[in-house]
């Protein structure tokens, strides 16, 4: 189930960086230009697509997903003013 979800995340990440940090757990990493709407497309994209049921022997399993989503901008430290 894991290597399917892994490959739904790495084709809706093209062009990013897809890891699997643990356990159910994945990262991925993408370049957006500033005040893009692209990461919140990606979310929710990420959301329909990884919760399409996944076929295994004669089950289909659903799996559940929940996105956060942080972004920076180069040269801007998180803790000024």
């Amino acid at each position: 189930m894991l290597r399917v979800v892994a490959k739904r995340l790495a084709r809706l990440a093209e062009g990013g960086a897809v890891a699997h940090l643990g356990g159910d757990e994945f990262g991925i990493i993408m370049h957006y230009p500033r005040n893009s709407d692209g990461p919140k497309r990606l979310a929710r994209q990420i959301v329909h697509d990884v919760s399409k049921p996944i076929q295994l022997a004669s089950l289909a399993l659903q799996v559940g997903v929940s996105v956060g989503v942080a972004t920076s901008i180069p040269g801007v430290s998180g803790n000024q003013p």
